[in-house]
């Protein structure tokens, strides 16, 4: 099934231990937590990302990013995978840092991410946070990121 067809049918990502859900067509579907190995190793992977020397390097993100990459960005603007490595060759120096990091299997290549993303920008002490998800296949060693929707900014408490 397409990754974009099976979005459509999942929709949004559901937070407790083990759901049964149903499609708009009546299949039953289950989302459940992740197996917490698939967790540590995608975090680490996610966390990966927030590394300048991973931002900044073409080879890291390329291998770390599937072919058919896609980015939603906060303004409704959609990215793929040559404009994002492009972007992050001209990033200034920020701090990024993941908080509330969770993972739920969707099928059993597929998994989605969710956590708060928290930036910093030098000369800076204000903190903007965001809501993030995307979703990682397993078709490669290691897995690669296929899809991301992000940012939704965080009001100040």
């Amino acid at each position: 099934m397409p990754l974009c067809s099976m979005l459509h049918i999942l929709g949004p990502p559901c937070l407790s231990t083990n759901v049964r859900r149903h499609t708009h067509i009546g299949v039953p579907i289950k989302i459940m937590n992740a197996d917490p190995t698939l967790t540590e190793h995608l975090r680490k992977l996610e966390e990966s990302m927030t590394k300048p020397e991973i931002r900044r390097s073409p080879e890291e993100l390329a291998r770390l990013l599937a072919d058919d990459f896609r980015e939603f960005g906060g303004s409704g603007r959609v990215f793929d995978k040559g404009q994002i490595i492009d972007a992050l060759q001209n990033q200034p120096p920020i701090q990024l840092w993941l908080d509330e990091f969770q993972v739920k299997s969707l099928a059993p290549d597929v998994a989605l991410v969710t956590y708060r993303g928290n930036c910093r920008f030098p000369d800076s002490d204000k903190v903007s946070r965001s809501l993030r998800s995307s979703i990682w296949r397993n078709r490669d060693v290691g897995g690669r990121w296929c899809f991301t929707k992000g940012p939704h900014p965080i009001p100040p408490n």
